[in-house]
């Protein structure tokens, strides 16, 4: 039996501070990490291939979580499948064409606007599972300790649950 190769790719998810603010009015967990962080703090790093990109938790984290989210939540509900996800963070404006099939995801990633092909994190990534869940899971714990730590129930949005139990759980 192959083992599949680790991926090319890894998280880096910093060290941010919070605010520590509550917005009531906040209807979605990208809504909920604009509030809870601030512009100037540690950014999540992700490197594809070696090259890296920085992850502004307030703006591009905001705009990639309940994707990537609900990504996981394919990943683990399904044992094969096919999922394409974009950003159109200035930061991390990508397109990511996922496959998966018996324990390894497979992740083509291009940019949005094909005439910025300078942009690092371009190409296809293969692995298991579990190695793109590993890179996810510490930026995840950052966001779930920082929401608590302000006072949000994050089972009021809709992908909350989602976050709170991904905690805990040994995904595929």
């Amino acid at each position: 039996m192959t083992t599949a190769q680790p991926f090319s790719f890894h998280i880096d998810p910093g060290r941010p501070v919070s605010t520590g603010c509550n917005d009531p009015m906040d209807e979605t967990l990208g809504e909920m990490l604009q509030t809870i962080f601030p512009l100037h703090t540690d950014e999540a790093i992700l490197e594809w291939h070696g090259r890296k990109t920085a992850l502004n938790y307030k703006y591009d984290i905001s705009m990639m979580l309940e994707d990537i989210l609900r990504l996981l939540q394919e990943l683990d509900a399904n044992p094969s499948g096919k999922s394409v996800v974009a950003w159109v963070s200035n930061s991390f404006p990508y397109r990511w064409e996922v496959d998966w099939m018996n324990g390894t995801v497979s992740i083509r990633s291009s940019p949005l606007d094909p005439s910025r092909t300078g942009l690092p994190g371009i190409g296809l990534i293969s692995g298991e599972i579990r190695g793109f869940v590993a890179e996810w899971r510490p930026v995840l714990n950052i966001i779930r300790s920082a929401a608590m730590k302000a006072g949000y129930d994050l089972s009021r949005f809709q992908d909350g649950k989602v976050l709170l139990t991904l905690q805990n759980k040994d995904l595929r």
